[in-house]
């Protein structure tokens, strides 16, 4: 195949170029920036694996301010445009976006690339909706008794007073559509709720106010993967939960996590992307509830998300997968590998380290109070035992960029300084509002 990554920006992207590589005769990368020096800063693009780059206008914007709609806006119509001529002239017959903004548009434009015998490993329109949609999903998960945390939609900024009698604090505020955490804040009293609803509407359209789920992310935030097949039958399967994360909040990356086994939410997972009519590979997260055991859904991607590498480390290659499914390619279940296997990031985990240490200081020494008390930082001895025992695991794998320094050292540079940036904002807004 002539394969087209797009979103290079995005971890995911560089999987499927990792993945695929073997598979492909060329590979071809897009790039988008406010001109083309920024836009060469895609890391994924740089790789040593792409044969041909090209800048293209970006389509995200009126995605990130809440205009979703079936037709093109003009942004979005310049930059299929733009893509379906590099396809004419690389003669491109798989394009493989991986990222919320560039799969809806191109979930919109489905049809026309059908016409041009181009595959496009996304789900369609109207079903790529319903799985974006965080109130739909919590919604349907409900019906089939998949376990929620109580959620509401805000229709109009009258109904807080209404939605706040059945919560308590702290809240989260979120969009209802949003990629990677963005936008989502932790409120602890009415004036701060009001505040983020404001700040959310005025960027990405009125939001959804949610239960928090109390305890730390340690052991509780995980990730279940299955890949469902043209049938809606589960081919394969993984998950996996945090052991650290460099902030230790709702919205932070993790920078180890390990394998376990539990059947039951496999089927639940399962049962909801039949629901949603989803096939191919889907992630869904969930977040274990200390108050009765539960893991409760947080949210569904119904795309490849930043840490495919993991169940692809398990020999789930969910990228080529997702290729099947779309080509109506038949193939067998993938077993699940048993026992525990644990995944790292070194440089993510050093900042989680030094992150930790600044957060001692600050609730031990400075006698700052954390939102949530019992989301308090570890004893010292007990964090630096979670290293010990990560790195002395019998199964380890270390991630694809730490991996892959000396064969495409450029590109393993420019993520990591790309991710401290990106964690950086992602924090300063969660605390400050940016």
């Amino acid at each position: 195949m002539n394969l087209l990554v797009t979103n290079t920006r995005n971890a995911q992207a560089y999987g499927i170029i990792r993945s695929l590589r073997p598979h492909a005769e060329k590979i071809v990368a897009t790039m988008y920036g406010p001109n083309r020096l920024v836009a060469r800063l895609s890391h994924a693009a740089n790789s040593r694996y792409v044969d041909k780059r090209y800048v293209v206008p970006s389509p995200v914007d009126d995605w990130r301010k809440g205009r979703l709609q079936k037709d093109n806006t003009e942004r979005e119509e310049e930059y299929i445009r733009a893509v379906l001529r590099i396809c004419e002239h690389e003669k491109i017959d798989v394009v493989f976006p991986s990222w919320e903004p560039l799969v809806y548009v191109f979930s919109k434009n489905m049809e026309r690339f059908k016409a041009r015998n181009i595959v496009l490993p996304i789900p369609d329109f109207d079903v790529l909706i319903a799985a974006m949609d965080k109130y739909r999903v919590i919604k349907t998960a409900e019906q089939i008794g998949f376990p929620c945390p109580r959620t509401f939609a805000v229709e109009e900024a009258s109904q807080l007073d209404a939605i706040e009698r059945h919560l308590e604090y702290p809240a989260l505020v979120k969009p209802r559509f949003s990629s990677g955490s963005r936008g989502l804040f932790l409120v602890k009293d009415h004036r701060e709720l009001v505040g983020r609803v404001s700040a959310v509407e005025r960027s990405r359209g009125l939001p959804l106010i949610q239960e928090y789920i109390p305890g730390s992310v340690v052991q509780r935030f995980s990730s279940i993967w299955i890949v469902l097949d043209q049938n809606y039958e589960l081919r394969a399967h993984s998950l996996h939960r945090k052991l650290r994360t460099i902030f230790r909040d709702a919205s932070s990356e993790g920078s180890a996590w390990e394998s376990f086994r539990d059947d039951g939410l496999i089927d639940a997972a399962t049962g909801l992307c039949r629901a949603l009519k989803l096939t191919g590979p889907v992630n869904l997260q969930t977040k274990r509830d200390p108050r009765d055991g539960r893991h409760k859904l947080l949210e569904v991607n119904p795309r490849l998300g930043y840490n495919f590498w993991i169940p692809l480390a398990l020999g789930l290659d969910t990228p080529l997968l997702a290729l099947k499914v779309a080509r109506g390619e038949r193939f067998e279940t993938i077993q699940e590998r048993t026992g525990r296997t644990v995944f790292i990031s070194p440089p993510q985990d050093v900042a989680a380290l030094g992150m930790y240490l600044i957060e001692l200081v600050a609730t031990k020494v400075l006698r700052f109070r954390p939102v949530d008390p019992d989301n308090s930082p570890p004893a010292l001895s007990e964090f630096l035992r979670s290293y010990k025992e990560s790195y002395a695991a019998s199964a380890r794998v270390l991630d694809p960029y730490f991996c892959e320094f000396f064969r495409d050292p450029l590109v393993s540079l420019m993520w990591w300084a790309a991710f401290g940036v990106f964690s950086v904002q992602k924090k300063l807004q969660s605390v400050l509002g940016f």
